[in-house]
């Protein structure tokens, strides 16, 4: 997929490794939880994350977590909400990470847009962070879902995978990083990037009332 749209391409990597991401968070005791899994077999991973969706109490143990286990912050978004429908401009991206920067997470060189709908035109050209997508991704937005399994048998390497942060996946996570254990591969976070930006000062912007957490207004 990532060939086919023109989206960044990390590195070929060697047998039985794989990059892995993971979207929609943070999501409180969720995250702790896939946080901890991956730490039992020193996993890494790139979240993808919603400034909306930040909780001031947990950023310090944020922070330590990603910072302990090798993991890094990409962008999904200030909202979860398809660049189709008038989501997350350039400038709103922008100053999203900013907001994670003055949280102590970041910088983000990675942007992932919710749904996968992806950027055209001027928005695009404007993008100060690499576009990336996925290669594999369960089904694992579904309630009820058992897909580690499936998921096992396609893996190839240097496969870009993309899991999504909810309490109902637990245990389909347990299943799938033992099978990936198991068979002898490793998850490792997206290559870091030289030159990655940093938000030192917020756009100019016309603001509106917040409708999701994240403690900010939100620029339109």
């Amino acid at each position: 997929m990532q060939r086919v749209v023109g989206a960044y391409v990390p590195p070929p990597l060697q047998a039985n490794v794989f990059y892995l991401t993971i979207d929609d968070g943070p999501a409180g005791e969720a995250t702790y939880m896939l946080l901890d899994i991956l730490e039992k077999y020193h996993f890494q991973a790139t979240f993808f994350w919603l400034w909306s969706r930040f909780v001031e109490k947990h950023k310090d143990y944020l922070r330590e977590r990603l910072l302990q286990g090798g993991h890094q912050m990409g962008l999904h978004g200030y909202v979860h909400l398809s660049l189709w429908r008038g989501g997350n401009s350039v400038s709103t991206l922008i100053w999203a990470e900013r907001l994670w920067q003055e949280a102590g997470i970041g910088p983000a060189a990675y942007y992932r847009p919710p749904y996968g709908h992806l950027p055209v035109g001027p928005w695009k050209k404007g993008l100060p962070y690499k576009l990336i997508l996925w290669d594999l991704m369960p089904p694992d937005y579904r309630k009820g879902t058992s897909w580690a399994e499936g998921l096992l048998a396609r893996l190839r390497p240097g496969d870009v995978v993309v899991l999504h942060e909810r309490r109902e996946n637990v245990a389909e996570w347990k299943r799938f990083f033992s099978g990936v254990a198991v068979r002898g591969w490793r998850a490792i976070a997206l290559p870091p990037v030289v030159g990655a930006p940093h938000s030192a000062e917020a756009p100019p912007q016309v603001w509106g009332p917040s409708t999701e957490g994240g403690g900010t207004e939100v620029p339109r």
